[in-house]
């Protein structure tokens, strides 16, 4: 079974303040960061929580090193196209 690797201070629970928030965003997508960012321009007190090393949900990029070279690759279309997980 795969496992998705958790990173010190992202998803496993020890980063983040404590207290209590107006609006809490589930997922650092491009629609959870401008939810949370309106609503703190508005005056709320929000908290975006996010389980990858990375905001930006579908919209950021990951790397790879390959025989001496580097290879960046787009996530949304990975997602997409069903390269998500490994193959059996």
């Amino acid at each position: 079974k795969y496992e998705k690797p958790t990173y010190p201070g992202t998803g496993n629970g020890l980063s983040g303040d404590e207290g209590e928030y107006d609006v809490i965003v589930i997922g650092s997508g491009m629609g959870g960061l401008a939810c949370g960012a309106l609503s703190a321009k508005y005056g709320d007190k929000v908290l975006v929580l996010e389980s990858h090393i990375k905001c930006g949900g579908s919209a950021h990029t990951f790397s790879r090193m390959h025989n001496g070279g580097k290879y960046s690759f787009e996530v949304g279309p990975s997602i997409f196209e069903g390269l998500d997980r490994p193959s059996l």
